[in-house]
């Protein structure tokens, strides 16, 4: 059986024993915050891809029209639904109030108290539910 010697340095006779070597780290962090890329990084994609930059700019531009178009939308839709609703609320109403006002004409003065009541009650508790979410 041979044996062999592991892990043993090899002796330069002609190193230097004084040469110190030197290392240097040097470490760089940056942050950027917004939606576009900061401005290095812009001249960067420049020189990858000439004009890359205003073409972010570009679609960032399209991008927030677009945004803001569908917030348009959402707002009208939302503004018209609630008109819808009052409109049909109202009707509602009326009609009810119309029902228990035929109702006490015909004499029936209990059918006209349910009707008229399950009317009115509703509405009066819708708008007293709006005036409490104000508050």
């Amino acid at each position: 059986m041979s044996k062999t010697k592991r892990n043993t340095p090899v002796r330069r006779d002609n190193a230097d024993e004084h040469q110190v070597a030197k290392l240097e780290i040097k470490q760089v962090q940056q942050h950027w915050s917004g939606p576009l890329p900061d401005p290095e990084t812009l001249a960067a994609f420049d020189q990858i891809v000439p004009g890359g930059a205003a073409r972010i700019f570009d679609q960032f531009e399209k991008e927030a029209d677009h945004r803001r178009a569908l917030e348009r939308s959402q707002t009208r839709f939302v503004i018209r639904d609630t008109h819808i609703g009052q409109a049909l609320a109202g009707t509602f109403a009326l009609a009810g109030l119309s029902v228990a006002a035929f109702a006490i004409y015909a004499g029936a003065q209990w059918a006209a108290t349910i009707i008229g009541g399950s009317v009115l009650v509703p509405i009066v508790y819708a708008f007293l539910k709006q005036t409490w979410k104000a508050n």
